[in-house]
């Protein structure tokens, strides 16, 4: 390839980055316990509104469902078994764009990655989860102020972050402008 050639690149390498980057991306990592609940967030703010009828999905590491919401309506019984019964969300909350999740009583096999998905907006959170033993993390690490409740904190939930913080342990969040805030 000659000189010449090269300028009738740019263009084209120009638009594979635009629509690389089209994605609206978060990942968060988050700490859960063995047999307690967890708060898997997805907040949908950006400046597009959303159509009022909205189709999100949530997968878990090995792309099995977790949770499909169908024209704003979630469908618990399409869920993967190790879900079905585990999995809550708040449909009330859907019209602000909250389209989080709890996962009840969780297993040392909920750990890993999770993403909600909102194809219509080009939106993806990603949520990391470490799941350890309540038992031995409650001996190493100091209580922090909580919600009294998780879906109290389901239901406070805005586009930062740091509102999340409401279960009694430390939590890092990573973005992916690769800024960290422990807690």
């Amino acid at each position: 390839m000659d000189r010449g050639d090269r300028p009738a690149l740019v263009p084209l390498l120009l638009l594979v980055i635009c629509s690389l980057t089209s994605v609206i991306c978060q990942l968060q990592v988050y700490q859960g316990f063995i047999g307690l609940d967890v708060l898997l967030p997805c907040v949908y703010s950006e400046e597009d509104p959303l159509p009022e009828t909205v189709s999100v999905y949530w997968r878990d590491k090995d792309d099995n469902i977790v949770l499909d919401i169908i024209d704003s309506s979630p469908k618990k019984g399409l869920g993967d078994l190790m879900f079905r019964e585990r999995v809550e969300s708040f449909p009330e909350l859907f019209k602000n764009g909250n389209f989080s999740i709890i996962l009840r009583k969780l297993q040392q096999t909920d750990a890993g990655l999770y993403e909600c998905h909102i194809p219509k907006v080009d939106f993806q959170v990603k949520v990391s989860l470490m799941v350890s033993d309540a038992q031995a993390a409650a001996a190493t690490t100091t209580t922090l102020p909580h919600v009294r409740s998780v879906q109290n904190a389901a239901e406070g939930l805005k586009s930062v972050p740091l509102s999340l913080l409401c279960l009694p342990l430390s939590v890092v969040l990573w973005c992916l402008n690769l800024t960290y805030v422990r807690v």
